[in-house]
């Protein structure tokens, strides 16, 4: 018996998920699942949601880029609430999923006390689904990381994230690539960053904080002795920016990587 199923770019049609599905039922040695890009809907969702519920040897589940849309979340979302096994991750990106179904995962991870890590990137879950997440890390104590790349998230969705992260006690990495945080949303997080002392990776890459955003990191991060990786890649942050940080290095020993390409510094900043 295997221990990983891995296809990619396979056209499965419903029948062939559930044949699928009633063979995994049955094999104690599983404990990978990718089907990458195979056009699955919220049909196969339901199918692969049914064997969570009860597989007891699953560690990582990656359904990325399909298109279980909502529906489809909402049944991966109800198996994760009872699923004591998937450990590793759960990668649902590029799914079509909505703020609708970033809700039914964030119920899910609510109870949930085995995964370590969830990927719901390049999903329009927009500041709303960010919402019923941040409510679901506020009482989750064993996830570790979050990707949140291209989810249409504002300052709302960041402020959300930002107040769950004063409270939370484990979470240690996020990602929030490409999306739509300003100076605003980055006082959000300099708040947040103040007071939080789990969170070491944090990825802000092609946003607009701008400078103004940035000098509040900065600021936080002077305080802050456990971050250790901050990417502000493409932030409009410029010259004046880079001296913020700058000087905030001169009194920060904790930080190992600062990734500031595209911002328009030069040899004076």
């Amino acid at each position: 018996l295997f221990g990983a199923l891995i296809l990619v770019q396979k056209k499965l049609s419903n029948s062939h998920v559930k044949a699928i599905c009633d063979g995994l039922k049955t094999n104690s040695n599983l404990s990978i699942v990718r089907l990458l890009q195979c056009q699955l809907d919220h049909k196969d969702a339901k199918s692969i949601g049914e064997v969570l519920k009860v597989h007891k040897t699953l560690r990582l589940l990656s359904l990325d880029k399909n298109n279980i849309k909502d529906e489809g979340a909402k049944a991966i979302g109800e198996a994760i609430a009872v699923n004591t096994s998937l450990q590793k991750d759960l990668e649902l990106q590029s799914n079509q999923i909505t703020a609708e179904g970033a809700r039914a995962i964030a119920e899910g991870l609510k109870v949930n006390r085995s995964l370590f890590s969830t990927n719901l990137s390049n999903n329009d879950i927009g500041d709303d689904g960010a919402r019923g997440l941040a409510e679901a890390l506020k009482v989750n104590k064993r996830m570790t990381t979050i990707r949140l790349c291209q989810c249409k998230i504002g300052d709302p969705g960041v402020k959300y994230l930002s107040e769950a992260l004063q409270v939370n006690k484990g979470l240690s990495t996020i990602y929030m690539y490409g999306n739509n945080i300003t100076s605003t949303g980055a006082k959000y997080l300099a708040d947040a960053i103040a007071t939080n002392r789990t969170l070491t990776w944090l990825d802000l890459d092609v946003n607009s904080i701008g400078v103004s955003g940035v000098k509040m990191l900065a600021s936080s991060l002077k305080e802050n002795n456990v971050l250790e990786v901050l990417y502000a890649k493409w932030n409009k942050i410029g010259n004046e920016g880079a001296k913020y940080l700058g000087e905030t290095l001169m009194v920060n020993s904790t930080i190992k990587e600062l990734s500031l390409a595209g911002n328009h510094i030069s040899v004076e900043g």
